[in-house]
């Protein structure tokens, strides 16, 4: 991340920077003092930051009704609206205008790990502002902002109509939880866990539609997807209209790589390193699910074995290795599990036999 033309508002809304004023460590130390010794014209920038960060104090609030996360969230959210990102010039400018040759104290400012002397007056002045100003222009979106949460069990998949009108097909042993604050302001937010189908509405205020992954965040105005979060890897594949990935390249900083997809992409991202890797596909395969078609296009059963699991809740035991790498190729036009056992059994002659709640497969 080049963090040289951020100003004091782009430090505040920056993850990394927030990381290191609320829980420092050796490692954002270490990048945060080289940072700033490289780039001393910074400080005073750095220093309005802080303050404003530092400024946000939670404590003495119910924590069942107050989410800090989400208070952080719906102030990146507040800020990046021009009216209130201009009260916040407007408030940092006349704190700095206001010095004076009466101002003669200062005092030493902790920071995460460095001291820097400031002027009390017209810092704590602006520090005022921006805090005042961040709660006022918050404060609503939080106590207004609320969230439902669908979920489905094993062998289940469940049809969601969301406020917006947007549909979303939720496969088994899924969930999202959805935000809305009932205004139509700001983002459509979900969180997903699972795997889902999604039919995005575009609405007349042009609010983006934006699913959180493990991680991975797809932005859309209006269109159809699909969305796979299993076994630390995040699948997405475009059915129509465009979408955008915002993918962290770095599990320790804000950096993000920001990538297009257009329909027929499929884009996974793996590892706690955040592969990335991209193909042309069939997108109706991908969410031929929804129609209670499962599709494997020459695929190992090892995949099949774990697709079972993540949607019935089985566990499953190869008793021969070999039996994993067969390759499977199929069109099963059912969500039985039985008939799905049934048909892979006789494909490859196997037993696949049921104990309890698990699923043990060998060589006839």
């Amino acid at each position: 991340m080049d963090y040289q033309d951020f100003d004091a508002i782009d430090f505040i809304l920056d993850d990394f920077f927030q990381e290191w004023v609320l829980h420092p460590s050796p490692t954002t130390d270490r990048f945060w003092q080289g940072w700033i010794g490289q780039h001393p014209e910074k400080e005073p920038t750095i220093r309005k930051a802080l303050i404003a960060i530092q400024s946000l104090d939670f404590q003495g609030i119910d924590s069942e009704k107050f989410d800090r996360n989400k208070v952080l969230q719906n102030i990146r959210a507040a800020i990046k609206t021009d009216e209130l990102k201009d009260e916040l010039d407007i408030a940092w400018e006349s704190g700095e205008t206001q010095e004076d040759d009466e101002v003669g104290e200062t005092i030493m400012y902790s920071l995460p790990s460095r001291r820097f002397q400031f002027k009390t007056r017209y810092f704590m002045m602006a520090a005022a502002s921006v805090f005042l100003l961040i709660l006022l222009g918050v404060w609503q979106l939080v106590m207004t902002t609320s969230s439902v949460e669908y979920a489905t069990e094993f062998g289940e998949t469940k049809t969601i109509i969301l406020p917006d009108n947007s549909t979303v097909v939720l496969n088994a042993n899924s969930r999202i939880q959805y935000y809305d604050d009932g205004k139509g302001q700001g983002n459509r937010e979900l969180d997903l866990s699972g795997e889902a189908f999604f039919s995005v509405v575009h609405n007349k205020t042009d609010q983006k539609f934006i699913v959180r992954s493990n991680g991975v965040a797809v932005e859309v105005l209006g269109t159809e997807f699909n969305v796979n979060n299993r076994r630390g890897k995040t699948q997405v594949v475009l059915k129509s209209g465009k979408i955008l990935l915002n993918v962290p390249t770095n599990p320790q900083s804000s950096v993000t790589e920001e990538l297009a997809m257009e329909p027929g992409d499929l884009v996974e991202v793996s590892g706690q390193d955040k592969q990335i890797t991209k193909r042309t596909v069939n997108p109706d395969k991908y969410a031929s699910w929804t129609r209670n078609v499962l599709v494997f296009d020459n695929v190992p059963l090892q995949e099949v074995f774990e697709m079972i699991q993540d949607t019935y809740g089985y566990n499953i035991t190869i008793l021969d290795e070999e039996i994993g790498d067969k390759m499977f190729e199929a069109e099963i036009s059912t969500s039985d599990l039985d008939l799905i056992l049934k048909i892979v059994s006789k494909s490859f002659n196997l037993n696949i036999k049921k104990q309890g709640s698990e699923l043990v497969v060998s060589k006839k």
